[in-house]
């Protein structure tokens, strides 16, 4: 063994960050420091930080067993974040071949401090503070002898880190896109009570964030204190502000879906896709439809076809168990009726062979039982746990709505009341995150000609971008047992599309819809 596995191996026993992170700053060599120089961080900047490469040498995280030591870092560059006293109690990785996820957060278990922000010892120092959405944006302000800190993204801003910045004079430096756009806007409505002041930067068109402007501006220090000047005299924060402050981040944020960097996820069902624009983005979509129209069995063949595709799904199932939910699944893949699959008659052998090719989907789905209460806040925390975990958004879809608890008071309660209620927060889950949210609904049914007086359309309904309605009948609108059966899915509701149907099969006993080919679907094409 030579001296530097087993100066690996002795740090990995102690798991102490400080030795960890100078171990990892070792390993920065000329090619590594050079990279980072080319985003515009000096070597004084790398040394003053203590920033790190790991390497893949046998040292590393787990972030599921903490007596292992895993390559949870590899091929990252390594930003430790110190408290006042220069202690590491937390650090960041960024790969270094920009491979997603992009960023990846220190395991939990190994946290020493998780309410730190980076450079946060320059509040203190300071009247006037910039807040970044990220590190490197941080260092190249502070290079530029800026006060700045940063947080690890704009979904990990917690409102008790607002009395952080009690009467400080505080600049919001985020991304130049719709996502910064909506994390500034919600940070500094936590944050102004207890601010003296909040000002937003706002950069030029076509620099994404501060590193970029940085990077690419000439003489960036001195036209970026213009920016300052810019946003003192836009004025501070106000809760209801006038769109111009707008203007450059909408037209940015425009220029990046032009240029195809904002395309929807793909169902699986093609002419579903069709008229979603590409599939699912950010969004409340609903899933409605009579009992035993399959509604479960569509979200997890949604879920199923997403996760396919290399995309992170949290399934919340609030009655069906996940292992009735994997019984679907291997009913599908074995082409095996559920119920033989449910009572374990299906050769074991061929259930092994079905679960190692379902593998590569469960490594990307999580599945979370409604054994106990599930709000949405319990959501929000799954939702956010993932994405710092794998740097990307997942797919989250519910089934189904009217089983969410509410988790505040309500007076006077309805259940259309906690429908509407959980609507709205689900829908603001999906905008806070830029991620789909699928969910089942009992919305009665969905309006006719011959509307019964007891049926009703929910506040569900119109919170919702896009409703899709599942229907059992056949084509004639005649109930059939047949199987495959012919469903229709029906879009009732497109808030920035068209509406449409579309022709499915239901194969009910193997648990799983697949779409008519369109000369096949006659009038059921979409409109």
């Amino acid at each position: 063994m030579d001296e530097q596995e087993k100066e690996a191996i002795d740090i990995g026993k102690k798991i102490d960050l400080d030795e960890i992170a100078r171990f990892y700053h070792k390993r920065m060599n000329p090619e590594n420091r050079n990279i980072l120089k080319q985003r515009g961080i000096n070597d004084a900047s790398i040394d003053k930080f203590l920033l790190g490469y790991d390497d893949g040498t046998r040292i590393g995280f787990s972030s599921s067993d903490m007596s292992k030591l895993g390559d949870f870092f590899k091929d990252r560059f390594i930003f430790p974040i110190m408290n006042e006293e220069g202690e590491v109690v937390n650090m960041v990785g960024r790969s270094k071949m920009n491979v997603q996820p992009l960023y990846k957060d220190l395991p939990s278990q190994y946290v020493k401090d998780p309410d730190i922000l980076f450079n946060e010892a320059v509040i203190k120092e300071s009247d006037t503070v910039f807040l970044c959405e990220g590190i490197i944006d941080a260092i190249s302000l502070i290079q530029a002898n800026f006060p700045a800190v940063a947080i690890l993204g704009v979904n990990s801003f917690k409102a008790e880190w607002s009395e952080k910045f009690k009467d400080k004079h505080l600049f919001l430096c985020f991304d130049n896109d719709e996502i910064g756009r909506m994390g500034k806007e919600a940070i500094a409505r936590q944050i102004s009570d207890s601010a003296e002041e909040v000002y937003f930067i706002n950069l030029p068109e076509g620099i994404k964030d501060i590193n970029e402007y940085f990077v690419k501006v000439k003489d960036a220090a001195k036209s970026f204190v213009m920016l300052v000047q810019q946003a003192a005299q836009s004025g501070k924060f106000r809760q209801f502000p006038a769109d111009t402050r707008n203007l450059n981040t909408f037209q940015q944020e425009y220029t990046r879906r032009n240029e195809g960097k904002m395309v929807g996820i793909p169902t699986g069902f093609s002419e579903l896709d069709k008229i979603l624009f590409g599939g699912f983005r950010d969004g409340l979509y609903i899933v409605t439809g009579e009992p035993g129209a399959g509604k479960t069995t569509y979200l997890r063949n949604l879920a199923d076809r997403i996760a396919g595709r290399r995309i992170p799904v949290i399934m919340v199932s609030m009655e069906t168990s996940a292992f009735e939910l994997w019984a679907k699944s291997m009913a599908r893949i074995t082409d095996s009726s559920i119920g033989d699959v449910l009572c374990g008659r299906v050769d074991q052998g061929i259930i092994a062979e079905a679960n190692k090719e379902y593998a590569p989907i469960a490594s990307l789905t999580w599945t979370v039982e409604g054994v106990g209460p599930v709000p949405v806040t319990a959501i929000d925390s799954y939702v956010y746990q993932t994405f710092n975990e794998l740097g990307t958004a997942p797919v989250v879809i519910v089934d189904y709505l009217q089983r969410i608890p509410v988790d505040i008071q309500i007076q006077a309660p309805s259940q259309e009341v906690f429908d509407s209620y959980n609507a709205y927060s689900l829908k603001k889950l999906s905008q806070k995150y830029s991620c789909p949210v699928v969910a089942a609904s009992s919305i009665e049914k969905p309006p006719t000609e011959k509307r019964d007086t007891n049926e009703r359309v929910t506040a569900v309904l119109y919170t919702a971008d896009v409703v899709m309605n599942l229907s059992g009948r056949g084509r004639e609108g005649v109930e059939t047992e047949e199987d495959p059966q012919s469903v229709v899915l029906e879009i009732l509701k497109n808030r920035n599309g068209v509406l449409g149907k579309i022709p499915l099969e239901f194969h009910k006993s193997r648990s799983y819809f697949s779409p008519i080919e369109k000369e096949e679907a006659g009038e059921g094409e979409s409109k």
